[in-house]
């Protein structure tokens, strides 16, 4: 429907305010009268000279104030911002530049239409539009206003149709005679159309007289008035356009303001070739075409399964004796999974197979997900430390010929234990980074009435993986060489107990509890030996009461047989209070198995002796060694040379030993009594040592067969003292622990492990041999010669 409009107001324009920047351009009738360029009354409006509106409290300044230029720079430093900080890295282990944070704060980032007038896009522009420097407003109008009537014409011709515009052309002519409007005359005068165009290109774009326009604006009135009647708007009156009230005016309004930059662009420049300018004006979208993969059918034919006809008769007997076969091969199938348990599990195997068909299980999954958690915390934050343990090297050792240093890493404790001493440490044969602790006193004077094993890992010294609470002091523990879960340990009331860490229980699967299948004294140390012809595991403790016994884990018990009692003189018995005679027998403090020869064993006593004996014979000594004067706290057999043996005492002394000599080939004094000795597993030159007065003792007899290549305290003295260590047998590790529950974990120096080179002659030698052959040497110079005797018939024929 054609929409109305209302009454002008007088002394207002038709006009509208949006479209105040169209240009009308009227010819008059006569190609020989020349045409002139008629604006708008809002353009006639915009061209007037505006009224400044003055504050009261304005400054007047005069000319030479006003000429005055007044730089003022912006930055965006920060004066109370603090400059020249330094952060200490680790890494770098030197302090570093701190960077400096931005000043400024983006508040808002739009893409903009515009184009600065001196850029590249601005100039290739221009250059396409054929100036050479800048366009100005003028020299835009100007160029617009000479393509206008042709365009104008074009728009008349699209939104009034052809016959309709002939005729409106005659309507407008008539009216323009009649004095009610001008026109430029009738549809068939195009070449002076022609002319009028091209006479309005010289006529001035913004110099026109508004005052000589009125009459024409009055007849535009009048003109525009008849025009609404009929409907549509002629080709020639382009500038009324604004004022029809119906469908075809509105669509020729709509294309007033695009349709005619675009036509006046094109009539007035030339054809060229079209270059893409990247900017707002010039732009295309891109999209993507995802093509989906065509749909493939496949099919297959396969056999049909067999078939067969059945019938039978079902009756109340048949159903009872199915649901009884049913039952009874359930029954045989549970019996046969308990056949597969091992031996040596018993009960506590049938238990643990129990406990993972029940649904409950699931909480053990969750706190096993909650240690993985705890790992990686635990990890990130002391990152520095294991980058420390993986990658650190002392620099310094190449500065210092025969010397080298520990460097400590993490201290594992578990904070109810604090008050107890570290009483042994072993590390597991397998996952090397996992030991256990146990822990106890060694005051016998002050006992308390329970104990802890503690299984610490490198992945989280912040808590240890397993803590298995006892009703004793816990002595000693020992790893199963192949079963690596079952952990071995002996207690201070004179029972061993054997637990499997993987079942998720603090009771032990096997434990000699009762009156007579235990020792009669603390337990020092146990060790697992080879297994039974009957594939059952053994394990061997030593106490002081005096016995030597073996335990075998059976299906549900620990067997216990006595291997030797270390009775200390035979000779001289004593005699009893009735008559008899009674043997006086020694206290054990250790044990040692040969690496070669598993039936042969060394034990140390209390008095200092340390016997060798063998599990065949349970009545008598191989050989007896005279090794110290004070208790003797460790025997441990080099990894290199297994007849090679090292023990340490509270007499200060360690002492090297071979098997078969019964004087030591070296003795060394450290001041302090030992708690501790072990050979190092990478060389058969390095031992290390830990004595009460808080120090680690580390020395390499290819180095110096007198002094230790490094002394270093661990511990206070006044306050703490060393019980216990042990060599990690993959990594440059060692593990010391205290008497305040605490482990400290020490990396060893490159001096402190360095390998032997072998010689061009030495090349098809494996490293393992070039061990035994560096050791080889060094004995060779404290052994004593080998002095041929005569034998007794040429001893008197000489006589």
């Amino acid at each position: 429907m054609p929409r109305t409009k209302g009454p002008l107001r007088p002394g207002t324009s038709a006009l509208k305010p949006a479209k105040a920047s169209a240009l009308k351009l009227h010819g008059t009738q006569g190609a020989g009268e020349g045409s002139r360029l008629e604006l708008g009354e809002d353009m006639e409006t915009w061209g007037r000279a505006r009224a400044l509106v003055k504050p009261d409290d304005q400054v007047d300044l005069n000319e030479n104030e006003l000429k005055e230029e007044i730089a003022r720079v912006l930055t965006v430093r920060t004066p109370q911002q603090s400059e020249g900080l330094v952060i200490w890295s680790h890494k770098d282990a030197a302090f570093v530049q701190r960077a400096v944070p931005a000043s400024g704060a983006l508040l808002l980032d739009m893409p903009s239409t515009c184009l600065h007038i001196d850029s590249p896009e601005a100039r290739e522009q221009a250059a396409y539009l054929g100036a050479a420097g800048r366009i100005t407003l003028a020299e835009t109008l100007t160029m617009a206003a000479k393509a206008a009537p042709k365009t104008f014409k074009k728009e008349s011709r699209r939104s009034g149709g052809g016959e309709d515009d002939e005729e409106e052309e005659e309507a407008d002519g008539e009216g323009d005679a009649d004095g009610e409007g001008e026109a430029d005359g009738e549809g068939g005068e195009g070449k002076e159309r022609g002319s009028v165009s091209e006479g309005a290109g010289d006529a001035p774009a913004a110099g026109a007289d508004t005052s000589s326009e009125k009459p024409e604006e009055d007849a535009s009135e009048g003109g525009s008035k008849k025009d609404a009647e009929g409907g549509a708007e002629s080709g020639e009156g382009a500038g009324e356009a604004a004022e029809e009230g119906d469908e075809g005016a509105s669509a020729a309004d709509a294309e007033g303001e695009d349709g005619v930059a675009a036509d006046a662009a094109t009539e007035v420049f030339p054809s060229r070739p079209v270059k893409k300018v990247a900017n707002q004006f010039n732009f295309c979208d891109r999209a993507a075409l995802t093509y989906n993969n065509p749909y493939r059918t496949l099919s297959t034919q396969t056999e049909p399964p067999p078939r067969d006809t059945f019938s039978d008769q079902v009756m109340q007997y048949i159903i009872y004796d199915a649901y009884q076969k049913d039952w009874e091969e359930k029954q045989a199938g549970k019996e046969k999974e308990v056949k597969q348990v091992p031996k040596q599990f018993g009960r506590q195997a049938e238990r643990k197979l129990d406990e993972r068909t029940n649904p409950d299980s699931s909480l053990n999954r969750s706190i096993r997900a909650a240690k993985t958690i705890e790992r990686m915390l635990n990890q990130n934050t002391s990152d520095d430390i294991a980058k420390d343990c993986r990658y650190y090297e002392d620099g310094s050792d190449e500065f210092r010929e025969g010397a080298g240093t520990l460097l400590p890493l993490w201290k594992f404790y578990y904070e109810p234990t604090k008050k107890f001493h570290v009483t042994n440490i072993c590390w597991n044969p397998r996952y090397h980074d996992m030991f256990a602790v146990t822990m106890g006193y060694l005051e016998f004077m002050k006992q308390a009435a329970s104990g802890a094993v503690c299984v610490f890992t490198m992945k989280n010294p912040s808590y240890p993986e397993y803590v298995l609470h006892t009703a004793s002091s816990v002595m000693a523990a020992e790893f199963h060489h192949e079963q690596v879960n079952l952990l071995a340990v002996g207690l201070y009331d004179g029972s061993v107990a054997v637990y499997d860490l993987q079942l998720s229980q603090q009771d032990p699967v096997f434990r000699s509890d009762s009156v007579h299948n235990k020792h009669c004294d603390m337990v020092w140390q146990v060790t697992w030996g080879q297994d039974t012809p009957d594939g059952e595991l053994n394990l061997y403790s030593v106490s002081n009461d005096g016995n030597v016994f073996n335990w075998v884990l059976t299906s549900s018990t620990l067997h216990q047989t006595t291997v030797i009692s270390l009775v200390l003189d035979r000779a001289t018995p004593v005699a009893g209070p009735d008559g008899t005679t009674l043997t006086i027998t020694g206290c054990g403090t250790a044990i040692a198995f040969h690496p070669t020869n598993p039936k042969v064993f060394l034990v140390g006593t209390e008095e200092g002796q340390v016997f060798k004996c063998s599990t065949e014979y349970t009545s008598m000594y191989l050989l007896s060694y005279s090794a110290h004067h004070m208790p003797v706290h460790r025997i441990h057999f080099n990894y290199f040379l297994p007849d090679i043996f090292i023990t340490c005492s509270s007499d200060w002394r360690i002492k090297i030993w071979e098997d078969g000599r019964t004087e030591p080939l070296f003795v060394f004094d450290l001041h302090c009594s030992v708690g501790d000795v072990q050979w190092a597993p990478y060389s058969s030159t390095v031992f290390a040592a830990v004595t009460l007065d808080g120090k680690a003792h580390v020395y390499d007899l290819n180095v110096s067969r007198y002094q230790p290549i490094c002394v270093q305290n661990i511990v206070s003295r006044k306050k703490n003292r060393l019980t216990r260590l042990a060599f990690n047998k993959k990594h440059p590790l060692i593990v010391v622990g205290d008497e305040r529950g605490t482990v400290t974990s020490l990396k060893l120096s490159p001096n402190l492990r360095v390998k032997p080179k072998a010689t061009k002659k030495q090349a098809h030698l494996t490293p393992h041999d070039l061990e035994v052959l560096k050791m080889d040497k060094l004995l060779a110079l404290v052994r004593e010669p080998f002095i041929l005797q005569r034998p007794p018939d040429t001893e008197q024929a000489v006589e």
